[in-house]
C-alpha cells in the first residue's frame, strides 16, 4: 500500500522522477547483489582455508617429535604452515576489500539520493510550474519509494 500510494503521488508530481527512482534503485540493486554475491564465496573459502590451517597445526603438533628429529622436515612443515597461513590471510584481506567496497557503495547510494529529487524537480520550480511545497512532497515520496525498492541494498 505504501509503495503504491507514494508511487502515485510521485508519478503525479513528475513522471520523470518516478523513472529516475526505478532506474536508480535497479542499478543499485544490481551492483549491491554482485558485490554481495562475491562476499558469500569469499566467506565460504575462509571457512575451508581456516579449517585446513587448523588441521595442519594439529598435525604438526601431533608429530612434533618426529618433525624435530628430521631437521629437513621441520623446514618443510614450517613452509607448509606459512603457505596455509598466507592463504587464510590473503582470503581475509579479500573479504575486507569486498566489504569495504560494498560499504562505500551503499554509503554513496544513501547520500546521492538526498540530491536526486531536488536536481530533477528544480527546473520545474524555477520555471514556476510547481510550488516549493511540492518539492518537499516529492522528496518525501521519493524516499518512501526508494526505501521499498532498496530492500536488498539496505540489508
Amino acid at each position: 500500500v505504501d509503495l503504491l500510494s507514494f508511487s502515485a503521488i510521485l508519478f503525479r508530481i513528475y513522471p520523470g522522477l518516478f523513472a529516475a527512482i526505478v532506474m536508480y534503485s535497479g542499478m543499485g540493486t544490481i551492483v549491491a547483489s554482485r558485490l554481495g554475491t562475491s562476499l558469500v564465496g569469499l566467506r565460504y573459502k575462509r571457512l575451508i582455508r581456516e579449517a585446513d590451517f587448523r588441521y595442519a597445526l594439529i598435525r604438526t603438533r601431533e608429530n612434533a617429535e618426529a618433525i624435530a628429529f628430521y631437521d629437513k622436515e621441520a623446514s618443510l612443515e614450517r613452509g607448509e604452515l606459512w603457505r596455509r597461513f598466507d592463504l587464510v590471510l590473503s582470503n581475509s584481506l579479500s573479504i575486507l576489500r569486498t566489504q569495504r567496497n560494498l560499504e562505500v557503495f551503499t554509503t554513496g547510494y544513501r547520500y546521492i539520493v538526498q540530491v536526486i529529487p531536488a536536481l530533477v524537480i528544480a527546473p520545474l520550480y524555477f520555471a514556476k510550474k510547481i510550488e516549493l511545497g511540492v518539492i518537499s512532497q516529492a522528496y518525501s515520496a521519493f524516499n518512501h519509494i526508494l526505501g521499498d525498492f532498496s530492500l536488498i541494498i539496505s540489508q
